[in-house]
């Protein structure tokens, strides 16, 4: 599986700061190469799923973030 670089990019705006560091970190790469991968130059299967994870993840704690706040929109 090879994400498109226009969906790379996408995720690439929706991830949290330091998340492509914390990628490299986990994976044991540079930094570089996690933004390689994003900007379509690099494709690698390691760096593509650990961002996927991560991406998941991210979308995971935004419903939450939303689901508590629509709960105190509610509360009087």
């Amino acid at each position: 599986m090879s994400l498109p670089v226009e969906y790379r990019k996408k995720i690439s705006k929706h991830l949290p700061l330091g998340e492509k560091s914390s990628i490299a970190r986990k994976l044991g790469v540079r930094r570089q190469h996690v933004s390689a991968w994003f900007n379509g130059s690099t494709s690698n299967l390691a760096i593509e799923k650990a961002v996927m994870k991560s991406f998941a993840k991210c979308i995971k704690e935004q419903e939450k973030y939303k689901e508590l706040i629509d709960f105190l929109d509610k509360i009087d």
